[in-house]
């Protein structure tokens, strides 16, 4: 069986889908400056079915709407990206209407030869900052913890005018 069909004895969507707990935060709280980013990684555990994770969250610092959420399975594979959340990112070649101009997700599509590729992008209205990312991407990966490592995440933020 190869890889795609099976990754440790799970599927892609398992992987996925399952209930997972963040067992480490580095920075424990916040982000830590990087290179011109803000960041801060994740390791993860699914109790149910014994896997382990590495997550990082990524923003530029002068281009705030440019971030990256990123999850790998960690397994007999080595690592292996499976989904990644990214915001609007446009760069100077791109056309007006291609995917790196609004918020994205690329997902692990079991295919040969796309491992750690992530080549696929869907275009999404689910998030359009980083605040609103991390809370759907914290859902989606089905993290039960999160508020714990990102307490003010599902707070609703209002600017109001004075």
């Amino acid at each position: 069986m190869d890889w795609k069909e099976k990754l440790d004895g799970n599927s892609l969507t398992e992987l996925l889908e399952t209930e997972k707990l963040i067992v480490t935060k580095e920075p424990r709280s916040g982000f830590r400056e990087e290179y011109g980013h803000y960041r801060a990684d994740l390791t993860l555990e699914s109790p149910v079915i014994k896997a382990k994770y590495r997550v990082f969250i990524r923003q530029n610092k002068e281009f705030p709407e440019n971030f990256s959420i990123g999850c790998c399975f960690l397994g007999t594979h080595g690592e292996v990206a499976v989904i990644r959340f990214n915001g609007a990112h446009k760069r100077i070649v791109d056309d007006i209407d291609n995917h790196h101009c609004q918020a994205h997700i690329h997902v692990e599509q079991g295919f040969e030869d796309s491992m750690n590729s992530l080549d696929n992008a869907e275009v999404t209205l689910e998030y359009d900052d980083l605040c609103s990312a991390i809370r759907y991407a914290m859902n989606r990966l089905n993290i039960l913890n999160y508020q714990s490592y990102f307490p003010n995440v599902d707070q609703m933020q209002i600017d109001l005018e004075d």
